[in-house]
């Protein structure tokens, strides 16, 4: 699995959490949301220790428990989400932005798959699926959000006015 890929499927559980709760600030420990991402996720950051492969390492850089605070991080610093800090393995107060919530609700159904997706990635029979369309909708909620950009920092600055 590549990180990008983590990173996705990390971010479109975080905004299912989040949309679900909002307006209300939910405190979110990094390392359940990888938990929760399933072993395919996980095997890649295996490094074998021995020869027979009996004995494992993970390779922190290449697994959803080094990605997930990092995720969050930069969700948090492209205006996505706000937290009011991280402490003891827990951000506290974590909740969507007025752009993080725009980009979820920017195309008609969005937020159902978003839903139904980190539903399904957890819980359901097609797993694989489910995640791929995880990390679909999250990938269009960035796209929507760079392509909007300008149009963003104008209408909350009133830059250019």
């Amino acid at each position: 699995m590549k990180n990008i890929e983590i990173f996705e499927a990390i971010s479109g559980l975080l905004f299912a959490d989040l949309y679900e709760q909002f307006p209300l600030p939910s405190d979110i420990d990094p390392s359940e949301l990888a938990l929760r991402l399933g072993d395919d996720y996980w095997n890649e950051s295996l490094q074998p220790l021995d020869e027979d492969g009996r004995d494992n390492a993970y390779i922190r850089h290449k697994s959803p428990s080094g990605l997930a605070r990092p995720t969050v991080d930069w969700l948090a610093n492209s205006g996505f989400i706000t937290h009011r800090g991280f402490a003891n393995g827990t951000f506290a107060k974590v909740c969507l932005t007025a752009k993080g919530l725009e980009a979820i609700r920017s195309e008609t159904g969005r937020e159902n798959r978003l839903l139904e997706a980190a539903k399904q990635a957890v819980e359901g029979a097609a797993k694989d699926t489910a995640r791929k369309e995880l990390q679909m909708v999250f990938s269009e909620i960035v796209a929507w959000s760079v392509r909007n950009t300008a149009t963003l920092i104008h209408s909350t600055t009133g830059f250019g006015s």
